[in-house]
């Protein structure tokens, strides 16, 4: 019987303490998430520009690209032409070769500011464009 008793007492008293824990998690702020949130709004801050360019034969689609210095961006160049395409900017050391029909996606974090001069190596006359590293 005191056996019965303690295992009673025992249940109850574990109920009551776990109760007791639920209770005070659901009543103080919930640090996981916002540790999460925090996370959240740090990762849409970082967050990658992704811009689309098409290398048609002969142009640039934008001929205007504009990047966020020190942070990650991402192209993603097509060549939508019949021949090889090039898209070069010295000053930020990128040169990438597409043949026809190729599709990359190039993750770029310019370091410096101020407007670059883009073209094809293949076609420098005719394909040429700006990119644009900003703040």
């Amino acid at each position: 019987m005191k056996r019965y008793l303690f295992n009673t007492l025992l249940f109850f008293g574990v109920a009551v303490g776990v109760i007791t824990v639920f209770q005070m998690v659901a009543q103080a702020p919930d640090l996981e998430l916002t540790e999460t949130k925090a996370e959240a709004r740090t990762l849409l801050a970082d967050r990658q520009m992704e811009i689309n360019v098409e290398l048609a034969d002969f142009s640039f689609n934008p001929n205007e690209i504009r990047l966020k210095a020190n942070q990650p961006n991402t192209l993603i160049l097509k060549n939508t032409g019949n021949t090889q395409h090039t898209f070069t900017v010295e000053a930020l050391k990128i040169d990438i070769l597409l043949k026809p029909g190729e599709t990359k996606e190039v993750v770029v974090t310019p370091s410096k500011t101020g407007t670059f001069k883009l073209y094809c190596r293949f076609h420098p006359r005719e394909m040429v464009g700006e990119v644009i590293v900003e703040k």
